[in-house]
């Protein structure tokens, strides 16, 4: 399995009305669901922005679905009412694995960012540091990216996706991430949108 993780920054003006066209479209929520793992907007870091993730067999799959998808006339209409809104648009294929739908509302999800330094075991730390929030969080998602993708290249970069059930909770958990295998870490924070399966 493959994962995609697409994040879109919006003109600030549009933003609104980016979020609003789901609501109104349900629709196109519809021809995105059966590949869609989550779907959340930043509350930090580079605002404006959302994040969506879908799940794919490979990289065949994925060409197929978004073809398909592209000729389906309400998400052709769709298209072009909102790549207007867009200011950006970044696509990173990931492997790895995602939780379960959480039904529950409410989670609010922080994304942590990790690249490695060079030479480092990217598998085995991917193992360990997947561990440690688990203990703090619910760990919905644990990526990595190989260079060229290729199966035998290191792991260069790993992305975990945190849900706290509260803010209140979220402020009571410690972690920390020390590790000299680590070069740089990100982080920022993240609401689901209502039609997203991670709650």
């Amino acid at each position: 399995m493959i994962f995609e993780l697409r994040s879109y920054v919006l003109h600030s003006a549009r933003f609104a009305e980016y979020i609003a066209t789901f609501d109104q479209r349900p629709d196109v929520v519809e021809v995105l669901r059966p590949y869609l793992r989550g779907f959340w907007s930043s509350e930090s870091g580079i605002l404006n922005r959302v994040m969506h993730l879908y799940e794919y067999r490979d990289r065949a799959e994925r060409a197929a679905v978004r073809a398909a998808r592209a000729q389906v006339p309400v998400m052709r209409q769709f298209y072009a009412d909102v790549l207007p809104m867009l200011r950006e648009q970044r696509s990173v294929i990931y492997e790895g694995k995602v939780a379960s739908p959480y039904p529950a509302k409410g989670g609010e999800y922080d994304r942590v960012t990790v690249a490695l330094a060079p030479g480092v075991n990217g598998e085995r730390l991917a193992g360990t540091m997947g561990e440690a929030p688990s203990k703090c969080f619910q760990v919905a998602a644990t990526l990595q990216s190989r260079l060229l993708e290729q199966p035998s290249a290191p792991v260069r970069e790993l992305v975990f996706m945190l849900r706290s059930a509260s803010l209140e909770q979220r402020r009571s958990t410690e972690w920390q991430l020390d590790d000299p295998s680590v070069a740089a870490v990100e982080t920022d924070f993240w609401l689901p949108l209502s039609f997203s399966p991670l709650q």
